[in-house]
């Protein structure tokens, strides 16, 4: 029969023939154990820097937190700063699996922008102070002015 049609068909069902062959004489030659590779969907974290905390920034922690609120600035490679702030040891609003993982009780103030950083340190601070009111043995905090 010299049907155009069957003819391709013979000529793909021979190619996919021979590429099987191939594939099979690959595999005889791997290992008897192949291991994947798992690719990371996480994203790489961003290299932080610590910096010195600019005194205006550590102004408004004393005013808005207590000179006892402890503050590590880190800088990123957008252009922002990123604050974390470590509360003293008698306030702590973890609870009792949480603080397995810390000493201290922490918050990370982030984005602080280059822009407006210390209208975004007050901004931090005065949501650092509302979520401390939230919990009962604080609702009556006052920020310690001095050691």
């Amino acid at each position: 029969m010299n049907d155009p049609t069957v003819k391709r068909f013979e000529k793909i069902e021979s190619t996919l023939a021979g590429i099987n062959d191939a594939l099979l004489a690959i595999a005889k030659n791997l290992p008897e154990k192949v291991t994947p590779k798992v690719l990371s969907t996480k994203k790489p974290k961003q290299e932080l820097s610590n910096l010195p905390i600019p005194k205006e920034w550590r102004a408004i922690l004393d005013e808005m937190l207590g000179v006892d609120f402890k503050a590590s600035v880190q800088g990123n490679a957008v252009g922002d700063f990123s604050m974390l702030v470590v509360f003293p040891k008698e306030i702590d609003r973890r609870g009792s699996v949480e603080k397995n993982d810390k000493e201290f009780d922490e918050s990370m103030f982030s984005p602080i922008r280059r822009v407006s950083p210390e209208d975004d340190v007050r901004k931090w601070c005065k949501l650092t102070v509302s979520n401390i009111k939230k919990c009962a043995k604080f609702s009556n905090f006052t920020p310690k002015l001095s050691v």
